[in-house]
């Protein structure tokens, strides 16, 4: 219920300013400075803001619990605009070796401290505990790990210069927020927290492998898209190339998940969350298109067409509005199938621009695409009906179908390596030899 609000503060506190950091060609001291000490003072704004409006958002819901929890979460604006200018740094640089250690370091005591405020009874506190450590100990590794100190001046010229790029994409994340947020506020609302719940959970299972695999890719694409933003054949090379990628890296892992979501609910959430496991599918299929609508978006944005970007958000949260404000009555179940109308819509809107100004035609894009759809089919089915053919206790269900689906797919991307997976298995073989290489070592 807080999740709308605190992503709007978190969109309004980097301004867009990390992306124009990244993409800009030359940077200055003053550029950085600049732009670390607006994001203070917007994300202090924003906290004070947030504490302001927490009465009203408690009373919406009729939640007084919400009050002190937006208030302390807050913090979370605060912490995170610390760090945006060191991140930003980093990834034009391509450090990505230090990113992850950041990310894992901060996920793991998160995690721990999520799970310790729980098992001692803090209830829906352990959440904002968990977040604020992450936020805390994220800051902190920036700042160690990174060089950058504000040393510059602060100058109103520095951010003008940089707004009219980043002033779309703050348009962009104020609308993508609301919208990712419509669903469950709409939820939450209509209906009950138990539906809120059942949706939110299958909702953030099938995210989790797509916004992981879009992390990693678009911190290394955006950077990797910038630098070749005046090469147009070079740029769609290197575009059609980690599409192919991660999309089978994202449909397989998507599609593996509906397969065994039957008994991988029950085993990691309990029988409590099995009315959630119609939904993990149906929301599975608007996730296969998750990763390359935001590819096609992130080589728009790295090429400066950032009122591209804004004025397709604009025509997608119309005609989400539009959906929804039909098909919500008909229960949480209509408004799953309407992530996926929605999300295959927002593909084709964001397709339709690489065709015009990258040359990246439809033919070429059902090229890159299809192969991969095909086979995560022809995997998931054979997974399904051999797992069938054996009375299995649950476990053994998940074992059979997480196997053949892997093998399935396995021997289809061997097969295929030469011919349409040559770039994926290249960087696969590197990476086994790499670690096969270690160990030798050891």
């Amino acid at each position: 219920m807080m999740a709308l609000f605190i992503g709007l503060a978190h969109v309004f506190t980097n301004s867009g300013l990390s992306a124009a950091l990244i993409q800009r060609k030359t940077l200055t001291l003053d550029d950085e400075t600049s732009a670390f000490a607006l994001n203070i003072v917007v994300g202090g704004g924003l906290a004070i803001l947030l504490c302001l409006i927490s009465p009203f958002v408690a009373g919406f819901y009729k939640k007084p619990i919400l009050l002190p929890l937006l208030c302390v979460n807050s913090l979370t604006v605060i912490i995170s605009s610390f760090t945006i200018v060191q991140s930003a740094l980093l990834t034009r640089n391509m450090m990505f070796k230090q990113t992850a250690v950041i990310s894992t370091i901060s996920s793991i005591v998160s995690g721990l401290t999520g799970i310790s405020m729980a098992y001692l009874d803090y209830g829906v506190w352990s959440l904002l505990g968990a977040s604020i450590s992450a936020g805390l100990v994220r800051t902190g590794l920036y700042w160690k790990m990174s060089q950058w100190r504000p040393t510059g001046k602060v100058k109103w010229q520095c951010i003008r210069s940089m707004w009219g790029y980043s002033s779309n994409l703050l348009g962009c994340s104020l609308i993508g927020v609301t919208y990712q947020n419509m669903y469950s506020q709409i939820i939450g609302k209509v209906y009950s927290p138990e539906s809120l719940g059942y949706y939110n959970r299958a909702n953030s299972l099938r995210m989790l492998p797509a916004e992981i695999i879009s992390g990693i890719v678009n911190r290394v694409a955006f950077p990797l898209f910038s630098r070749y933003q005046e090469d147009k054949p070079l740029l769609l090379k290197r575009v059609r190339e980690i599409i192919r990628g991660t999309l089978l890296v994202s449909a397989g892992g998507l599609t593996l998940l509906a397969v065994i979501a039957d008994p991988l609910i029950p085993l990691l959430l309990t029988e409590k969350w099995r009315t959630s496991i119609h939904l993990l599918r149906i929301l599975c299929y608007a996730g296969v298109f998750y990763p390359v609508s935001v590819l096609y978006l992130m080589t728009l944005q790295a090429q400066g067409y950032s009122n591209l970007n804004l004025r397709l958000e604009n025509i997608k949260m119309v005609i989400g509005l539009i959906t929804v404000t039909v098909v919500y009555r008909y229960g949480v179940t209509a408004l799953a199938w309407s992530v996926v109308a929605l999300t295959v819509n927002a593909y084709f809107l964001n397709a339709w621009y690489n065709v015009k100004l990258l040359n990246y035609h439809w033919r070429m894009q059902a090229y890159d695409i299809l192969p991969t759809f095909l086979l995560c089919l022809i995997s998931g089915w054979a997974a399904w009906w051999i797992a069938n053919l054996f009375p299995l206790i649950p476990l053994g269900i998940l074992f059979v179908k997480s196997g053949v689906f892997l093998v399935f797919l396995g021997l289809s991307v061997y097969l295929l390596r030469k011919s349409f997976y040559e770039e994926f298995w290249s960087h696969l073989a590197w990476g086994i030899s790499k670690i096969l290489g270690e160990q030798k070592k050891l």
